[in-house]
């Protein structure tokens, strides 16, 4: 069986390509269940116009963290040299990726405009979280004390202020 992780090194992909899938999936059932009317008792004219605001804000925060994290943070670079990365987007939240791909896909589920598909939301932060933590096992593993320090201060999933060092 091929190994996501090696103890010693960061992994490029990590969870993503499985996390990425199943909430991909999800969306895709749950638009095509709305759109075949089987959930259009949560499907409000009225909120056309909020709905695809909040949608677009949300798609485009989540193009912004995933631009940042990849770009701006340099993030191939720093997995490649296995560096730890606390700074830029990574100091406001430690998955800025899986994040930002999340908020892309909340952004479709609001343009959808169907309130039933909302606790898809929910669903997609707790997948997160559950995959994620065998992720950040690795990361304590392989950054130590330096980790657990950074993962004292920054959120797992949820872009916020960073806690100061104490």
């Amino acid at each position: 069986m091929y190994k996501i992780y090696n103890r010693n090194r960061m992994s490029y992909f990590g969870v993503g390509p499985c996390y990425v899938t199943i909430i991909t999936l999800l969306t895709a059932v749950g638009v095509h269940i709305s759109k075949m009317g089987n959930l259009s008792g949560g499907y409000f004219e009225s909120l056309r116009m909020q709905m695809s605001i909040i949608g677009t804000s949300v798609l485009v925060l989540g193009a912004f963290l995933c631009i940042k994290a990849v770009k701006t943070s340099k993030l191939f670079k720093h997995i490649r040299n296995n560096k730890l990365i606390t700074t830029g987007v990574f100091a406001w939240v430690r998955n800025p990726l899986y994040t930002g791909i999340t908020l892309i896909i909340i952004g479709f589920i609001f343009w959808e405009n169907n309130l039933f598909l909302l606790p898809l939301i929910i669903i997609y932060w707790g997948v997160m979280t559950l995959l994620v933590k065998k992720e950040e096992e690795v990361m304590e593993k392989i950054f130590g004390e330096e980790y657990l320090a950074y993962k004292s201060r920054v959120n797992r999933c949820i872009p916020w202020f960073p806690k100061h060092e104490k």
